[in-house]
């Protein structure tokens, strides 16, 4: 829906540095943008045309300075769309502290291209059934920084590029929340912390990071399958309770498993320790 006031005053402000061609910046308040309307059902949308960068200059190359970003403190927003047109472009980040949010077909963290890195903007997640990314290669999200999720629940996270910088470091985080989904995104390293319970953790790409590509270092009850671990120091570690590295009949892909398949189901004939306390007992044998 057409965004309604006081945001339609923000998208004005947008629109007016937009054309000076000088910079694009919110300058309102403390700089982030509040959705406070609780008398309407409206889903807001937070797309500004032509790809408006949030805090850059206006050649979408260059950060400003400063921790600008988008903070969806209520909930039913929609932020980003599938076109180019649609995309926000953040410097800082982005938090959704609310319910049933969706974030689609952003640039968080980079240039106006998604290649270049311009910070360590990311996603923080506080509330529950919210949507970042889908499986449409255009609502995938690019992010130079990390996504975290501190409290709520089931919050479904696929398809993002999530880490491009070189820097190692946690890319996904998850902390005290439960039955989230993450899936299909490309990603340097997940951590899954204290009271982080019943997640679920599913083909995506974790790609050379150190010391871990993945971590629980305390949740218990979640499932790790059909991820590829490649290039990583060391690919897992388990210090969590009860979590499965398998569905019962395959498990992940690892770049170091020296295992066998001796009767070439594609599956590896001996299992995959995670220490101290997981084991893939269906290792994949293929990317």
């Amino acid at each position: 829906s057409e965004l309604q006031s006081p945001c339609n005053l923000v998208c004005r402000l947008l629109l007016e540095k937009k054309q000076t061609n000088q910079y694009y910046c919110i300058l309102i308040f403390s700089i982030y943008i509040f959705f406070n309307d609780t008398a309407t059902t409206e889903i807001y949308t937070l797309s500004l045309h032509d790809a408006l960068p949030i805090c850059l200059d206006a050649t979408g190359s260059t950060a400003l300075g400063g921790n600008i970003g988008i903070n969806a403190g209520e909930p039913f927003n929609k932020i980003g769309g599938l076109t180019p047109q649609e995309r926000n472009i953040v410097s800082g980040g982005i938090g959704l502290g609310s319910t049933d949010s969706l974030v689609i077909g952003n640039y968080v963290g980079t240039d106006r291209t998604g290649t270049q890195v311009l910070g360590l903007g990311g996603i923080g997640i506080g509330g529950s059934h919210n949507f970042v990314g889908g499986s449409l290669a255009a609502a995938g999200n690019i992010l130079a920084g990390t996504v975290f999720v501190t409290g709520g629940a089931d919050n479904f996270i696929a398809g993002n590029s999530i880490g491009i910088s070189s820097m190692n470091g946690t890319r996904i985080s998850l902390q005290a929340t439960q039955h989230n989904a993450i899936q299909g995104n490309r990603l340097s390293n997940v951590s899954i912390g204290s009271g982080a319970n019943l997640n679920w953790v599913r083909a995506n790409q974790i790609v050379g990071n150190a010391p871990f590509g993945i971590q629980i270092a305390g949740g218990a009850g979640n499932r790790i399958e059909g991820n590829a671990f490649l290039g990583n120091t060391q690919n897992a570690t388990d210090g969590g309770s009860n979590n499965s590295w398998d569905n019962g009949s395959t498990g992940n892909f690892w770049s170091d498993y020296t295992g066998k398949d001796a009767n070439h189901d594609g599956i590896g004939d001996t299992p995959y320790p995670v220490p101290p306390n997981g084991t893939d007992r269906f290792p994949l044998m293929a990317n």
